[in-house]
């Protein structure tokens, strides 16, 4: 769930990180803060305009340490969260705080910049229809005012927020999973769409982050079109490809060709730093649906291995093995019977489609045997 819109409890603000090195976690990011507030977590700061802003950033972003903690058994590495306005560069701030030790930096958008990036996104997709049809300009504008009337209220404050609470634990994970397995490597968008492993357990290691709401809602979703029952944009969605747990496990994260378009320009590229945000019917357009159901699948396949391991830090074994060049297939050899899993894909992927029918029922739209 990179930011570009294909788009939780107690708050961990102490952390469970040393006492001392926390009290000074802002004055080690002092030299790059520049003016911007500075708020404290566990394992990092969040940086932003105000200080209310900094501490609201810092308690989302906190929530997620915990989880990392229990999933992958291990600290996140030092962090920061750096909140910036559209066509604000970050790039001196972030070598500063690298130099301060927080060995991962994320920029972060701020709702009202998101929100506007968002409403360009709908209105673009909608001029781009209305072209296709031969629409006059009244009526083209016409169109861009009910959608944007549409989706306005998703990018309110409240909405925003909503994302948000989601959104900024999910993307730290993807940082705090790839330093924990490759430190110092960086995503470069080339072999894979995040991290140097398979890229499910890239976007797992975020999606375990996120909690409440937004993941009770990524089950409630992949249980609606197993069951051929979804109302939404995935209803038609073949229920054979979303339980394929072969093809899952080596997919090409979805948002892979939609990364290369936009670092090629084809959507227009980026001004004075300002990200490219996608919304609504262009994310839809662009892959977004391929984009949904992968998410949906990890969330499921992450309970799957909870559930039949009885192992929540199982990931940190399976990243352990990724991190040292092993593949999935290497991983069940040598641990899936300890862990009570299959030693193969092709068994796991039974074990998977079992589990999945006495937790869900049959899958709708296909034939059972007699």
């Amino acid at each position: 769930m990179r930011r570009i819109g294909i788009a939780m409890a107690a708050t961990l603000l102490a952390g469970a990180g040393d006492a001392s090195q926390e009290s000074h976690l802002c004055a080690r990011a002092e030299p790059a803060a520049q003016g911007l507030a500075c708020a404290e977590s566990g394992f990092g700061v969040a940086l932003a305009p105000t200080r209310e802003r900094a501490q609201e950033l810092a308690r989302l972003v906190g929530e997620g340490e915990g989880r990392f903690k229990r999933y992958f058994a291990r600290d996140p590495a030092p962090y920061a969260v750096v909140e910036r306005e559209a066509g604000t560069p970050v790039e001196g701030r972030e070598q500063a705080l690298s130099k301060a030790g927080f060995t991962r930096v994320l920029p972060w958008l701020s709702n009202q910049a998101f929100a506007q990036g968002g409403l360009e996104s709908v209105r673009r997709a909608v001029e781009a229809g209305a072209r296709a049809q031969g629409l006059t300009a009244g009526q083209t504008e016409a169109a861009v005012a009910q959608a944007l009337a549409k989706f306005s209220p998703q990018l309110s404050r409240g909405g925003m927020n909503n994302l948000e609470s989601g959104a900024l634990p999910h993307e730290t994970g993807h940082l705090w999973y790839i330093e924990a397995y490759w430190p110092g490597v960086h995503a470069d968008g080339q072999s894979h769409y995040g991290g140097p492993g398979p890229d499910w357990m890239d976007e797992v290691s975020a999606i375990l982050m996120e909690g409440g709401d937004l993941a009770e809602n990524r089950r409630l979703q992949f249980q609606a079109v197993y069951q051929g029952r979804s109302t939404s944009r995935l209803a038609d969605y073949p229920v054979a490809d979303l339980i394929d747990l072969p093809t899952f496990l080596h997919r090409v994260h979805p948002g892979k060709a939609l990364q290369e378009r936009i670092a090629q320009g084809g959507l227009g590229r980026p001004v004075n730093g300002q990200p490219i945000v996608l919304r609504g019917p262009e994310a839809v357009s662009l892959g977004g649906r391929d984009a949904a159901i992968f998410y949906l699948q990890g969330r499921v396949f992450a309970d799957f291995l909870v559930d039949r391991s009885g192992d929540p830090a199982i990931f940190a074994s399976i990243g352990e093995a990724f991190g040292q060049g092993k593949t999935m297939e290497q991983w069940l050899a040598a641990n899936g019977r300890a862990k009570g899993l299959a030693d193969s894909i092709a068994e796991l992927d039974r074990q998977w489609r079992a589990w999945l029918a006495a937790r869900f029922g049959p899958p709708g739209g296909m034939r059972q045997p007699a």
